[in-house]
């Protein structure tokens, strides 16, 4: 049966439904004005993402003890490297989860640091640490997650 409660009784009718379906998907996940995908949202969690220059760590923090000493909030952080022109040249990459709604949350920037050779080389690596704390988005309601990167400014 279709999502419009219509029985499907051919592959051809099952194969139009989920197209629809991916077109209506992939017009939920584009990314922000001024950003593009560099890892799309998928719901690989808690692992490691390699596209290209970019590596995206995921993982499972704990926040600091609560003041009655027990343990602290969990949450999602995740540690983006660059490597390359893009490294160099200080294009930023943030992560963005996605909720069981759709809507996009875009996790708190943190400490980033390079490590780089001369200035005109692609020999530079740079590294940021993100944290999407439970009270914006908690761990269990994440769907999707993604990595965005700034797109390329024009040059006169």
């Amino acid at each position: 049966m279709g999502s419009d409660g219509k029985t499907r009784d051919s592959f051809g009718d099952n194969l139009s439904e989920l197209e629809g379906l991916r077109e209506d998907l992939e017009g939920m996940l584009d990314s922000a004005a001024g950003w593009e995908w560099v890892q799309k949202p998928s719901e690989s969690r808690y692992s490691t993402k390699a596209n290209g220059d970019v590596v995206a760590h995921w993982l499972r923090a704990v926040g600091p003890p609560n003041q009655d000493g027990s343990p602290g909030e969990p949450y999602v952080a995740i540690t983006v490297a660059q490597r390359g022109a893009d490294a160099r040249l200080g294009r930023k990459c943030r992560p963005v989860a996605y909720d069981r709604h759709g809507q996009r949350h875009v996790f708190d920037g943190g400490s980033s640091s390079a490590i780089g050779g001369s200035y005109d080389s692609d020999d530079w690596v740079r590294a940021s640490m993100h944290r999407l704390l439970p009270e914006n988005l908690h761990e269990d309601d994440i769907a999707l997650l993604g990595v965005e990167i700034e797109q390329r400014r024009e040059t006169p």
